[in-house]
């Protein structure tokens, strides 16, 4: 054989090999697609299927805390209306004991007030019966002041005034006295105008 039928019987060979390589290729690709197919199915379904496991156990677990609200804000209510009685009662005995403690206190203070009104009552007769006593010894005292005292010196002093007025001149006398005393005034105011010219003279 020649060349040239050699490398034609080889170029027919490789040929022929690479047509049954590409069919084994494209049988590969048909299987790796079906493959894929399936698979995307698969995953699929159980994508499907999961949502809905998630879902119900989403629906389930809601459920289970609307349940477990409802009966958590059951308790809650309960204790708060134990709470409030307590409360309420607690302090329904406070009000009551202050009342009570407002009642003895004022009744203490009634008492008291009235022992001090009847102390400064009894306090109030015994000071005015010593102001009364007082006034009267008072009274008594100034009684013998006056009679042995204050008219005695009346009578003196009406005795030295009875000796006075009989010293006095009377009328008669009196206006002589006058005329002399004008007279001694004159000759005063004489005398000194006198001096004080001989005084300017000099």
């Amino acid at each position: 054989m020649t060349d040239k039928e050699i490398l034609s019987a080889m170029k027919e060979m490789f040929s022929e090999e690479r047509k049954q390589t590409d069919s084994k290729f494209e049988a590969m690709d048909s299987k790796i697609e079906a493959m894929q197919k399936a698979t995307s199915s698969k995953l699929e379904g159980m994508q499907k299927a999961t949502d809905a496991k998630i879902e119900a156990a989403q629906e389930a677990t809601g459920s289970k805390l609307e349940v477990m609200q409802k009966a958590t804000n059951s308790k809650l209510e309960g204790m708060q209306k134990a709470t409030d009685a307590k409360i309420e009662a607690a302090q329904e005995a406070t009000d009551s004991k202050l009342e009570a403690m407002q009642k003895t206190t004022d009744a203490k203070i009634g008492a008291a007030q009235k022992a001090t009104d009847s102390k400064l009552e009894a306090m109030q007769r015994a000071t005015d019966a010593k102001i009364e006593a007082a006034q009267k010894e008072t009274v008594q005292q100034i009684k013998v002041l006056l009679e042995n005292g204050v008219e005695k010196q009346i009578k003196l002093l009406a005795e030295g005034h009875a000796q006075l007025l009989a010293r006095l001149p009377d009328a008669e006398e009196q206006g002589e006295i006058k005329a002399r005393v004008t007279t001694l005034e004159h000759v005063a105011a004489d005398h000194t105008k006198q001096i004080s010219e001989l005084q300017k003279a000099q």
